[in-house]
């Protein structure tokens, strides 16, 4: 589209289309921007916040076992963060004992947990079929 073939109604579309090819411009000369950051390679993978649902086997001071629903041991570091019970039933490590069942979360490394959270979990119902009721 050449300058002398533009008619009256044209000028602002015209007008418009200068200004982006402008603005495109000068977004492209490198001075308006920073270079984009180097790529770099992934690292190590870090353990992410996990958790494990099972009942206590064993409490040996700041270190618990726990058997997992799916017949794993995990071991359990409490620390001075680690936080007992829910928000809204805060606990005491006291509260629990061998033989529960508790759900606990924090950072993981394959059969560890550094625990952040330790809660009473629901025991997870059986598997086996309930009798039937009695007829009557």
């Amino acid at each position: 589209m050449s300058l002398t073939s533009i008619s009256r109604s044209q000028p602002a579309r015209f007008g418009a289309l200068v200004l982006i090819a402008a603005g495109l411009t000068a977004g492209c000369s490198g001075t308006d921007s920073a270079p984009p950051p180097p790529l770099t390679a992934p690292g190590p993978a870090t353990p992410a916040a996990h958790g494990v649902t099972g009942q206590i086997s064993a409490i040996n001071g700041g270190t618990w076992t726990v058997h997992s629903a799916k017949g794993k041991d995990v071991t359990v570091t409490i620390t001075p963060q680690t936080q007992f019970g829910t928000k809204k039933a805060p606990a005491t490590a006291d509260k629990f004992t061998v033989g529960q069942t508790v759900r606990v979360t924090g950072q993981r490394d394959r059969d560890a947990i550094s625990a952040a959270r330790i809660a009473e979990a629901a025991p997870k119902p059986s598997t086996s079929p309930s009798p039937p009721p009695p007829n009557g």
